[in-house]
């Protein structure tokens, strides 16, 4: 969940920070995604691994 959270927050600020100073929201201006999305991926999975062998 604080992960999850964190991730909303950042992508909040890019979304300002790409609108402030006009940039299009393409693949090329949103490298950090590359990272972020499979990290938050493999935490969510292990999260409900977890939960669910409880």
């Amino acid at each position: 969940m604080i992960v999850f959270t964190l991730y909303l927050v950042w992508e909040y600020n890019m979304q300002q920070f790409i609108s402030v100073n006009g940039l299009s929201n393409s693949f090329e201006t949103r490298l950090d995604l590359l990272l972020l999305v499979p990290l938050l991926l493999v935490l969510v999975s292990i999260s409900i691994w977890q939960f669910v062998k409880k």
